[in-house]
């Protein structure tokens, strides 16, 4: 009965984190698509109620993508156990040598990481596989990323400790209330449960934005989602409704082919849609024949076709 009674505390705890991750997600995601609006410099227009719900979706996207990635850097991080308790005690070396060389007295009290399982393996290979992504492109980054996973590892250490502390005293209060018939209560470990309890928030909220503080892959990580959401598309082929067309020909100099929409449109391969789907207009990104930033341009969706890659 115990046990069963702990067990249900356990996915009530479940249920509750996850809760807690989606609402997150939810305001990660909405944070993300307001930064993403500031940096390609546009602002949707003429949203409607179903662009609003829209909008909701993205964030949701956004926050379910980022919140993946998140659990891949932590369950790698988890997995390089061995590596950060080699380091700590590298480090704990140096410290005493150096201690004895100066005379001083620094101490340093290890820190306790999780002990992965299988369960966690496949995730853990994507991440190292999503920090060798990234890495190819940008290698300093591999860094960054690699201490966004213990950064991640160690507070996921410290919630499974308080979770197991959690635990321990709700059992001994239930204890203590079954045998005195429910009127006495453990005051000191009622404050304590209140505490960890906050504080296991305090650490589900540090592991979720290490990677954006520590990481330095917020702006890839943010074009790469828009991207995979179809709000952003840097290989598609677009298709163009007069008089946007001829303006791109005749004043950017960008000639386009012929398109399957009609005579009065044509086609683009080598322009960016940087946002499509939300409001009365697809912004795109033009490149020019001169050596000068690429024009931006709204374009309302009645006269433009995007066909993904």
């Amino acid at each position: 009965m115990q046990q069963l009674n702990r067990l249900d505390k356990q996915l009530d705890i479940i249920i509750k984190l996850f809760t807690l991750s989606f609402k997150i997600g939810i305001l990660i995601g909405g944070s993300a698509l307001l930064f993403y609006c500031l940096k390609i410099g546009y602002f949707p227009e003429g949203v409607s109620i179903g662009d609003g719900l829209v909008l909701i979706l993205i964030a949701i996207a956004f926050g379910g993508i980022y919140l993946f990635f998140v659990a891949c850097l932590t369950s790698l991080g988890i997995f390089l156990r061995p590596a950060w308790s080699m380091g700590q005690i590298i480090y704990s070396w140096i410290l005493s040598k150096y201690n004895t060389l100066f005379n001083k007295r620094k101490s340093f009290e290890p820190f306790e990481f999780i002990k992965g399982d299988f369960s966690l393996f496949f995730l853990a290979l994507l991440g190292l596989l999503m920090i060798w992504g990234f890495g190819l492109s940008e290698p300093k980054v591999v860094i960054t990323l690699l201490l966004s996973c213990f950064g991640c590892a160690l507070l996921a250490g410290k919630y499974k400790k308080n979770n197991d502390r959690l635990a321990e005293l709700e059992f001994d209060q239930n204890a203590v209330i079954q045998s005195s018939g429910g009127a006495t209560q453990n005051v000191q470990d009622f404050k304590e449960i209140g505490r960890i309890k906050k504080h296991q928030v305090q650490l589900v909220f540090g592991i979720l934005i290490a990677p954006l503080l520590i990481g330095g892959i917020s702006d890839k990580l943010l074009v790469g989602s828009m991207t995979l959401i179809k709000v952003r598309g840097d290989n598609s082929i677009i298709h163009i409704k007069t008089p946007y067309s001829t303006l791109i020909e005749k004043d950017l100099g960008i000639n386009g082919g012929e398109s399957t929409f009609g005579a009065e449109y044509k086609s683009y391969k080598n322009l960016k849609v940087l946002m499509h789907g939300i409001g009365t207009n697809t912004f795109i990104e033009v490149p020019t024949n001169e050596n000068t930033n690429p024009k931006k341009i709204a374009v309302p969706k009645s006269d433009i076709y995007v066909v993904w890659q």
